[in-house]
């Protein structure tokens, strides 16, 4: 459950192969339990101009709850409940296969994964203090100016007047 929760949206394909090693008859008791629990939702979205059915996962408000609660003590992982944005459920499935790919390679190589960021928390960490800044009417300059201190506040940098994002950012010792 700590593994949806991480991500706004996980693949019931990736789950049964990454998490379950494609152990299909324990992941078919473990999430209808979870669903019964109220703790995930699965559902099927649609992708490729509707084309490609997808099953997935997510975390409901109150399996959020439960985590929140119960495991992130002294943790700065951001949690996600519900489906945010239908239209990039494909997407957002496709990142979950991303990390779990780096992740594999970075722990084999001896690290430890801290934490996982997505680009919904960067956009949160950047857009609000720039959005203050542009409220407060800064000129040219001294807009580009906190532009940049925010940028490498999240160890990000401007590039031609705009912050990239990255869809995932893994932090690890």
């Amino acid at each position: 459950m700590r593994e949806i929760g991480r991500f706004r949206t996980v693949a019931i394909d990736d789950l049964a192969r990454i998490r379950y090693h494609d152990n299909a008859g324990q992941m078919r008791q473990d999430l209808p339990a979870l669903a019964d629990q109220g703790l995930i939702q699965c559902r099927t979205a649609w992708t490729r101009a509707n084309r490609e059915k997808l099953a997935v996962a997510v975390l409901t408000e109150r399996g959020k709850e439960v985590l929140d609660r119960h495991f992130s003590q002294g943790s700065s992982q951001q949690l996600y409940a519900g489906f945010v944005k239908p239209a990039e459920v494909a997407h957002d499935a496709a990142i979950y296969r991303m990390y779990q790919a780096e992740a594999g390679r970075i722990v084999a190589s001896g690290g430890r994964i801290r934490r996982v960021v997505l680009d919904y928390e960067l956009k949160q960490k950047v857009y609000s203090p720039l959005a203050k800044a542009k409220a407060k009417s800064l000129g040219t300059a001294e807009y580009a100016k906190r532009q940049t201190e925010v940028a490498g506040q999240n160890g990000l940098v401007v590039i031609h007047g705009k912050i990239p994002l990255p869809d995932l950012r893994i932090e690890y010792e």
